[in-house]
């Protein structure tokens, strides 16, 4: 993809068939969270996300999209999006067009439902403003997700005597993009690959090593929302 236009992202974003993702912990209520896929767009578009700080309390060191639960003075879920952007990364309102949405995606290991929005920038100001909440910004080439220097890859996580295709993002050997947040990312790509920017067959792989300790928080928030009486 050598150049890509608000226009073109736009049409590519809302002939996309959007589908809320299955729940697998019965009986959960979600909370939902809007969520900001910042898109650059022009002669060298790339994707934005942030690696959260490791003194979190929750996703400590994770790497996800901007996002958060609504406030009273957000409009919609878009409006939570953006405002969440501009508090986490100082990424102005006024530099995003809202373009359209994604699928609803579930987090593995709390109680929320992502409302992913793609958000296309529309200049080419790199000046990011951190909160406490994340330790930095990564702007990844669209690029690198075609050539495959971002790894794509597939691996299978077993749950209630299922096995699920899960798919993660090795961006470097200290970064990997993973849960929900891989979803919205893997979708992403599924719009951009009509644009000429697919992406490669994914990588197909044993259970890694990170993915234990997420598999017991998963089974933490099943147990947590387990109907009283429940077996």
């Amino acid at each position: 993809m050598k150049n890509l236009d608000l226009s073109t992202l736009r049409a590519a974003v809302l002939s996309h068939e959007v589908r809320a993702a299955g729940e697998v912990i019965p009986g959960i209520v979600r909370k939902e969270a809007g969520v900001l896929v910042p898109v650059r767009i022009g002669e060298r578009p790339a994707i934005v996300l942030t690696a959260r700080s490791r003194s979190m309390r929750d996703h400590a060191g994770e790497v996800s999209f901007p996002g958060g639960k609504p406030e009273p003075e957000d409009e919609d879920l878009a409006s939570t999006a953006l405002r969440e952007a501009h508090e986490e990364i100082g990424l102005e309102p006024s530099r995003v067009s809202i373009v359209g949405r994604l699928s609803s995606v579930p987090t593995a290991t709390s109680a929320f439902r992502l409302e992913p929005f793609i958000g296309a920038i529309t200049d080419r100001d790199e000046r990011w403003v951190l909160s406490r909440e994340v330790d930095r910004v990564l702007e990844l080439p669209v690029a690198d997700f075609v050539s495959g220097r971002v790894r794509f890859c597939l691996t299978m996580f077993a749950w209630r005597e299922e096995e699920h295709p899960t798919p993660f993002f090795e961006v470097d050997s200290d970064t990997v993009i993973y849960g929900a947040t891989a979803y919205v990312l893997w979708e992403t790509f599924v719009v951009l690959g009509k644009l000429g920017a697919p992406l490669p067959e994914p990588v197909v792989v044993s259970a890694p090593a990170w993915s234990a300790p997420l598999i017991e928080r998963f089974r933490a928030l099943e147990e947590r929302h387990r109907p009283r009486g429940a077996e």
